[in-house]
């Protein structure tokens, strides 16, 4: 009989729960597809792509400006578990935010860096905006983040972060949607995926939003009808987490949608998820 390792899991069920290409064999199909609506996006003269945030090579990010100033400003953090991806995939979610400053950001993928480096990065991402919004026609007292996947967890570690400790207003971020999210790392230490992340016990309690004061701000946690048990518990965990100390918290279940499927959902203005991310921008 297998030992179990975390909850109810032995070995096998726990890389199961987490291996979300397993879960969706077509997951291929949706990233040919928005690589392709991506690069279209990127090639209009008006979006700035590639500006540096910070002086590594992966420290970069694209802005994509609104059709008028003075506008929210949504930030975006994509997902491939810390040590995979980039922004190159992503910039289609600028398509559901034309009234609003869209940033895509890439950051420096693990084992290049450890977990405390990567999220250090993602903080200045938010700096960078806040300080350069207006240059692009966003208002930098009205930025709100958005994440999916490892791209949720980072947005609940920047959630969580002392702002006025690095001079900038504590409430600089107005707003988070954490999409299909990982806020708990123990599990993650402990599956497959550890051979790339290289996850500490340390690393896992500095880096584990579930573990850290729950943030006081609005907060829109989804998740897909269709992912992994994990997923599912992850998101509704964390959403009780945030819930017990304020009111502003929504739980979505994405009807109907997978761990990739779901950002679909999220730049479509007309669906449940996209609606509630623009009600939260103040542009419903």
């Amino acid at each position: 009989m297998s030992s179990l390792i975390f909850r109810d899991f032995d070995q096998g069920t726990l890389d199961r729960e987490y291996d979300t290409r397993g879960h969706v064999p077509s997951v291929d199909l949706y990233r040919t597809r928005w690589e392709k609506e991506s690069a279209a996006i990127r090639r209009r003269a008006a979006n700035p792509v590639d500006i540096p945030y910070g002086p590594s090579p992966l420290e970069r990010l694209d802005v994509f400006p609104p059709q008028k100033s003075a506008a929210p400003v949504q930030i975006f953090f994509h997902g491939g578990y810390w040590c995979r991806s980039d922004k190159l995939y992503y910039s289609f979610v600028a398509d559901g935010f034309p009234d609003a400053l869209t940033v895509v950001t890439n950051y420096t993928l693990c084992p290049s860096v450890n977990m405390d480096e990567l999220v250090e990065q993602c903080r200045k991402v938010v700096a960078w905006v806040h300080h350069n919004a207006a240059k692009f026609g966003g208002d930098p007292c009205r930025i709100f983040i958005s994440g999916h996947s490892a791209g949720a967890h980072i947005t609940a570690m920047l959630a969580a972060c002392n702002w006025t400790a690095r001079g900038l207003p504590a409430d600089v971020i107005k707003g988070v949607t954490a999409m299909s999210g990982l806020f708990e790392l123990e599990p993650i230490r402990l599956s497959f995926m550890n051979t790339e992340i290289r996850l500490t016990p340390e690393l896992v309690s500095r880096n584990s939003p579930m573990r850290l004061a729950p943030p006081q701000l609005p907060m829109l946690v989804s998740v897909g009808s269709l992912e992994s048990a994990e997923f599912r518990r992850q998101s509704a965990e964390y959403a009780a987490h945030v819930g017990a100390s304020q009111s502003d918290v929504q739980f979505l279940e994405a009807r109907g949608h997978h761990h990739y499927s779901i950002l679909d959902a999220f730049h479509d203005r007309r669906s449940g998820l996209g609606m509630a991310v623009r009600s939260q921008m103040g542009l419903a």
